[in-house]
């Protein structure tokens, strides 16, 4: 079984302990953020405007329309907002508490993955922590990370169902089943997790085409086929996706916006696999993003083709979120999260098959390093700037000083060209000034005597 160690340079026991304790420090490194200020940016603008609306009583509506975003998580922070205990702190313990039992439930569906060790899905699990997309996202009151801990609950409940039998195998497919409703609602990929239950509903080693299992062929079809229709109606009437797609395919061709999202696809593989942003790297050394993302490209093709007559549903799963992935345009790293994990084991396979065991082991435990200590310096970046005296200006792009200035100073201390950041600042931030008549100004509302 293939792993990123090896027993001529340590041994397992103590390599376990060592990703352990690496588990253990990113993970602290994560608990720090709690005591930082709200990071605010156009999603969590919208997410909290959301949120705020359905606490007040007004639904979950956007400017007094409709959310356009998946409404499970400002539902969330609604019930939260209405107990009162909504706020900076709470955000990032809600993200890190669902990471944690994320990252319990991935340990499980890794192990059981044939190519899933203990020492394999320790080291998978720490180059996941380490990566530089978690780390941005973790802190801020957004839906990446609850939506892991949704989809890779009904993603186990799914893959153990194969597996099971009997009563146990029905209650594991059920549950995955209800688990996939609070996934989609969260973040609408998670309509990658329909494909995995239809194939979960297949018990391994079953051909469906024969004629004695016709019948529960076309169940699985027809399911399938209701499935993904009332999640197709869902996101027309619900959210703003279809549209959006729709819109940049008509500002250009099909054929130039397929290569524009390949392109974009292999960049932000070649960022993921080397932790390292494209706004950081040197315009000279961008186009080895692209080269490093063909390569994970090639990878991914070669171990999944070489389980095309097994596939798990895990494999579905990724493959499901591969064709969102190149069917949707934009560059954003962050959408490869829930399948991230699987990308790495897939490599993991494939390195293992083709390079002998000690420079396999001595390669891997390099990359291991330097992904790691790559992955502690951003933490670092961002705990300074969380304490730092000078927040507004350090913080992104430092585009919204200005309204962190006027929300922890108060009035008289900075413009308000955001209006809607700074509304969230001051409700869901406890360093904004006693100063401000918070009952003016109210997320969800358009103008400040609205």
């Amino acid at each position: 079984m293939p792993v990123l160690t090896s027993q001529y340079l340590v041994p397992s026991g103590t390599t376990r302990r060592v990703l352990l304790g690496l588990v253990a420090v990113l993970l602290v490194g994560f608990f720090i953020q709690i005591f930082g200020p709200l990071r605010v940016d156009t999603d969590v603008v919208y997410y909290l405007s959301i949120a705020a609306s359905f606490a007040d009583g007004h639904g979950l509506n956007l400017y007094g329309n409709p959310s356009p975003l998946p409404v499970g998580y400002p539902i969330i922070v609604g019930l939260m907002d209405r107990a009162g205990f909504a706020g900076a702190p709470a955000f990032v313990v809600v993200n890190l508490v669902c990471l944690v039992a994320a990252l319990a439930l991935l340990y499980s569906i890794l192990r059981a993955e044939r190519d899933g060790s203990a020492t394999t899905a320790l080291a998978l699990i720490v180059l996941f922590l380490s990566s530089f997309v978690i780390i941005k996202y973790l802190p801020r009151a957004r839906s990446e990370v609850v939506s892991l801990f949704a989809s890779w609950a009904a993603l186990w409940c799914l893959a153990a169902g194969r597996r099971a039998h009997g009563q146990r195998r029905l209650g594991l497919l059920l549950a995955g089943a209800f688990l996939i409703v609070p996934a989609i609602s969260i973040r609408a990929a998670g309509v990658a997790l329909i494909p995995a239950l239809a194939w979960a509903l297949v018990p391994p080693g079953i051909r469906l085409i024969d004629a004695e299992h016709r019948a529960r062929f076309w169940c699985v079809i027809l399911g399938l086929a209701a499935l993904l229709g009332a999640t197709v109606f869902w996101a027309v009437t619900s959210t703003e996706y279809v549209q959006d797609w729709v819109c940049q395919l008509e500002a250009a061709s099909l054929k130039w916006q397929l290569f524009y999202t390949a392109r974009a696809k292999l960049n932000e593989l070649g960022q993921l696999a080397l932790n390292v942003p494209e706004s950081i790297t040197p315009s000279a050394l961008r186009s080895g993003l692209k080269l490093t993302g063909f390569v994970v490209c090639l990878f991914i093709i070669r171990a999944l083709w070489s389980r095309r007559r097994n596939l798990s549903t895990v494999d579905v799963f990724v493959l499901a979120n591969l064709g969102i992935l190149f069917l949707w345009p934009g560059d954003a790293p962050r959408f490869w999260l829930p399948i991230l994990p699987f990308v790495g084991l897939y490599t993991v396979s494939v390195v293992a098959e083709k390079i002998p065991a000690r420079p396999r082991a001595i390669f891997t435990g390099l990359y291991l390093m330097i992904y790691v200590a790559l992955g502690i310096g951003f933490q670092v970046v961002l705990t300074r700037e969380a304490f730092s005296e000078d927040f507004a200006t350090t913080y992104g792009d430092s585009s919204l000083s200005e309204e962190y200035h006027a929300a922890f100073d108060g009035p008289g201390h900075g413009e308000l060209d955001n209006a809607d950041a700074f509304r969230v600042l001051l409700r869901y931030d406890a360093k904004a000034s006693a100063e401000w008549d918070r009952t003016k100004y109210r997320p969800y509302c358009v103008s400040d005597d609205g």
